[in-house]
């Protein structure tokens, strides 16, 4: 059936698509109001079936979609206009003005080669991009369930030896218990959160699993993301009145958080250019409020300083874009669930 469709498909394009260029044409008129001479009705006619072609090259490259090798079908309305804007002009043919109404033929010549070689390359930067997302998010979730195993396993073996030494079976020394005691309480957490930098804000959610020791140093990795943004951090600090109804967790913080900026720059209300910024955090300071017993409600707030680099200004003679760097801060807070329970 897919055979029988590509033949039908190829049967009613035009022969001059196949080559290196395609050509346009397309009768148009235009209705010429009171105040419009021949320039500006010349001008709105063109801009009108200027239009028209572009729906027709749009169509070129919908059949060429469906006519290639990949399963994936990507929406190229906008990079096409954008790509016309600097290399497709539009000519004017035939034209004729009575006063009242202006009409032509106008033909639009576009290099299709290069016109799939410039949508190949953004294909293939979202497929990298897609790519790159499923990457990380499955590496998060491996890094996340080897943690849990491990915890469970040191808490299994830890147990096994204690019951050995109160046996009198085991020669382990007493500083093996001891290290079981620092690492009883297990930590798991879970929340929301709001982001917010000099340059860029958004939400997504965290992600931490850690230890509380009996003297109440508190560590735990984390991963976040979002729709802007993602990384991961350690977390190091003192928990206060671990064993009561109020936690305080003060601490530091050191990773990885980069909050995306997307820049659109316009030109008479058309895209010309897009560009991705960046706004990294590195190391700060946290603070976490939990209430509860083992299961607690908590609120996290931390800042992180780093470095942006973000887009600023387009020139479009050179295709040269003006970034804004220096140093950043992100402030994040999260409002959500932590577990807190104890291994022995």
């Amino acid at each position: 059936m897919k055979a029988i469709l590509c033949v039908f498909i190829f049967c009613f394009l035009p022969a001059s698509i196949f080559g290196q260029t395609a050509e346009f044409e397309r009768q148009h008129t235009f209705r010429a109001g009171d105040a419009d001479s021949r320039v500006s009705a010349r001008s709105t006619a063109t801009q009108e079936a200027q239009a028209l072609l572009l729906r027709e090259l749009g169509v070129l490259v919908e059949s060429r979609q469906r006519l290639s090798a990949t399963n994936e079908t990507e929406d190229f309305t906008e990079e096409v206009q954008i790509y016309t804007l600097g290399k497709v002009n539009t000519e004017v043919l035939q034209e004729r003005w009575d006063g009242e109404i202006f009409s032509a033929t106008f033909r639009m010549v576009v290099d299709t080669a290069d016109l799939f070689r410039h949508l190949n390359n953004i294909l293939a930067q979202r497929q990298q991009a897609r790519a790159d997302s499923i990457a990380l998010i499955r590496r998060a979730q491996a890094d996340s369930i080897a943690l849990v195993h491990r915890a469970r396993a040191d808490s299994i073996a830890m147990e096994h030896q204690i019951r050995a030494q109160r046996a009198g079976l085991s020669t382990a020394s007493n500083s093996v218990i001891n290290r079981m005691e620092v690492l009883r309480n297990f930590v798991f957490s879970i929340r929301p959160e709001f982001v917010a930098g000099n340059s860029a804000m958004g939400a997504g959610g965290v992600i931490e699993l850690g230890v509380i020791g009996r003297n109440g140093f508190y560590f735990s990795p984390q991963l976040s993301g979002g729709g802007i943004y993602f990384g991961g951090l350690l977390n190091f600090g003192a928990c206060f009145n671990k064993d009561g109804f109020v936690k305080n967790v003060l601490g530091v913080s050191a990773g990885y958080h980069n909050t995306l900026l997307f820049v659109n720059f316009r030109q008479e209300n058309e895209i010309v250019r897009y560009e991705t910024g960046i706004n990294v955090g590195v190391a700060g300071l946290f603070w976490k409020f939990m209430l509860g017993r083992d299961k607690n409600f908590d609120i996290t707030n931390r800042i992180l300083f780093g470095w942006q680099r973000n887009p600023d200004f387009y020139y479009m003679e050179n295709d040269r874009i003006v970034f804004d760097e220096g140093l950043n801060a992100t402030w994040t807070l999260g409002v959500g669930y932590t577990l807190t329970r104890k291994r022995r």
